[in-house]
């Protein structure tokens, strides 16, 4: 990574890509020995969409006021606390979370003050640990792409009733609408756990 990478691959596609939400990581602000800030020129660290039954809300797991050169320290900061807790329960839609690190390595910063049994988290998704591509942890079915080559999404399917269904997919997706609903096909799909 040398140089201002994040910044020109953004120049790039942040008008292909427009109708896209992002989740920052620790490498969206800088290599191992700089911290670059463009990410916060243009857009949110932490955010919510509410669709439907769902609410997708994102935060921040890296705290650049602790992180040392050379290092990913997850975790999320007090502030970042409150505004995750205050949308974990301000309404009953089922939540789901989006964050960077693995669930398993910063949750000690969070709970119980915000993820307990009142907040109706559905799931989460992060990325960061290539190691990891599924973790139950605190009751939370937690789904990564995990140390795939080459990439292998994650598709993922949210009912109305509040059920979350997800697959790896490998191979091409194709994707077709029709009036009798949407059909995703794909030459092979694993299950997580």
């Amino acid at each position: 990574l040398e140089g201002l990478w994040f910044e020109d691959v953004w120049n790039y596609i942040k008008d292909r890509l427009s109708n896209n939400l992002w989740v920052k990581g620790n490498h969206d602000v800088g290599g191992e020995f700089l911290f670059c800030y463009h990410f916060y020129d243009w857009f949110e660290r932490l955010w919510c969409l509410k669709l439907g039954n769902f609410e997708f809300i994102s935060f921040d797991t890296f705290n650049e006021r602790v992180a040392l050169p050379g290092s990913c320290y997850p975790g999320i900061s007090l502030h970042d606390l409150i505004w995750l807790k205050r949308r974990l329960h301000e309404n009953p839609l089922y939540k789901v979370m989006l964050f960077h690190h693995p669930l398993s390595q910063w949750h000690f910063n969070v709970h119980p003050y915000a993820l307990n049994e009142n907040s109706n988290i559905k799931c989460a998704f992060f990325g960061h640990d290539p190691k990891i591509n599924y973790e139950e942890f605190l009751n939370i079915p937690c789904y990564s792409g995990g140390e795939v080559a080459p990439a292998q999404p994650v598709i993922s399917i949210f009912t109305k009733s509040g059920d979350v269904h997800a697959i790896r997919v490998k191979g091409d997706v194709e994707i077709v609408e029709s009036p009798d609903g949407v059909k995703i096909k794909a030459p092979a799909i694993s299950l997580f756990k």
